[in-house]
């Protein structure tokens, strides 16, 4: 290969590293947490499938509608066949069809949203006799969790269990600010109970304190004093007792 053929294969070679596309870094994945809803009517999903002209593989026990957009069911979101599990982007939606899934209720029986507070704030308000709550008591749970193991503010997270096991996943956090700490000795033993920070002094004095992290009760000194006062009789022959 002589020196100008060389040279032309160089300066492709340069030319074609400049137009390749380039890769990007790898993207951090995270979990997406939106509502869907499961339709087993038969008689709905007939219609449905043929008035979308979905090309659908064999028998449809139920269609299961992701509302991908965030803006309730409708055009733009997905719609998956089971068993097949074939996924189909929705075109637009016609009577009756419409006024059907316009029907369908968000319902949020388990949920509870709070403004930022400690942990004990959340236990006074489960543990309000008027209408005790666990589902708020559980948040207080996971609040008082944060404050003990996450110093940082911002986090995303979820958890389920079932017979077998348990799960939780957060994401959307510091792992720098994640950190484990041994809660014993610091007043979180299996044991524990919510209470307020409570001193008892030998002066009556009362100081209230509230923690972020836990609550006990420390009774520093206890004080009882019992007086035995013995029956006093009479006197033989001396008359009445003095």
């Amino acid at each position: 290969m002589n020196r100008t053929v060389r040279e032309l294969w160089v300066m492709a070679g340069a030319l074609l590293g400049i137009l390749a596309p380039v890769h990007s870094h790898a993207q951090v994945v995270r979990p997406h947490m939106g509502y869907q809803v499961a339709i087993t009517d038969q008689t709905f999903i007939g219609e449905f499938i043929n008035q979308q002209s979905l090309s659908i593989t064999g028998a449809v026990d139920s269609l299961v509608f992701i509302d991908a957009d965030g803006q309730g069911f409708g055009e733009n979101d997905l719609v998956t066949a089971y068993p097949s599990k074939q996924t189909f982007p929705l075109m637009q939606v016609e009577e009756p069809s419409r006024s059907y899934m316009a029907q369908w209720q968000f319902a949020h029986p388990n949920q509870f949203t709070s403004p930022r507070k400690s942990s004990s704030e959340l236990f006074r308000t489960a543990r309000d006799p008027d209408d005790p709550d666990a589902l708020k008591g559980m948040l207080a749970f996971i609040v008082r969790g944060l404050e003990l193991y996450y110093k940082g503010v911002d986090v995303k997270g979820q958890f389920r269990q079932d017979s077998a096991t348990v799960f939780i996943e957060v994401w959307d956090f510091d792992p720098n600010l994640f950190r484990y700490r041994d809660s014993e000795g610091i007043g979180m033993a299996d044991t524990f109970q919510a209470y307020d920070l409570l001193h008892v002094l030998r002066n009556d004095t009362l100081l209230l304190s509230d923690s972020t992290l836990y609550d006990v009760i420390y009774v520093y000194k206890t004080f009882s004093d019992t007086v035995f006062v013995p029956q006093v009789r009479p006197a033989e022959g001396n008359g009445a007792g003095h």
